[in-house]
């Protein structure tokens, strides 16, 4: 049996569903239909250290209103990820919308409005950077 089918288990997800690859950099997600029609992303993780924080960091956006996917919780033990053979894996609620599966030609960064000049990107990080520090002070979960 294949790694995220024995992975699937712990969210109680078995039985017929189908395991369809998500297009992406990292090739480590898929998605998950359940045969009524329910669906998931299954994510591989680094570690279960950074699994955690982010779904700390996921119900903290959640709480605030902003429309995230929080991961599902296992059935089995709570944690917000499963472990097997040394994979840590996440399951997430699938999030309406188009899925893009063009995310590096010139034509998708024209579609999707971004501008990659060194020095937008570099005022950007620098926006970015500093809107983190001053959301996360202000921020009560």
């Amino acid at each position: 049996m294949e790694i995220r089918q024995k992975v699937l288990r712990h969210w109680n997800i078995s039985g017929n569903y189908s395991l369809k690859p998500i297009h992406s950099y990292w090739k480590k997600s898929c998605r998950v239909i359940t045969d009524n029609d329910l669906c998931y992303v299954l994510k591989e993780k680094e570690n279960s250290g950074k699994s955690v924080q982010e779904y700390k960091l996921l119900l903290c956006l959640q709480r605030q209103g902003l429309p995230v996917s929080v991961p599902l919780l296992t059935t089995d033990s709570g944690l917000p990820y499963a472990e097997d053979s040394g994979k840590v894996f996440c399951l997430y609620p699938r999030l309406p919308g188009v899925e893009a599966v063009d995310h590096y030609s010139e034509g998708s960064q024209r579609r999707g409005g971004v501008k990659s000049s060194p020095r937008f990107l570099m005022a950007m990080r620098a926006q970015a950077s500093s809107l983190k520090r001053s959301t996360l002070r202000s921020l009560r979960c």
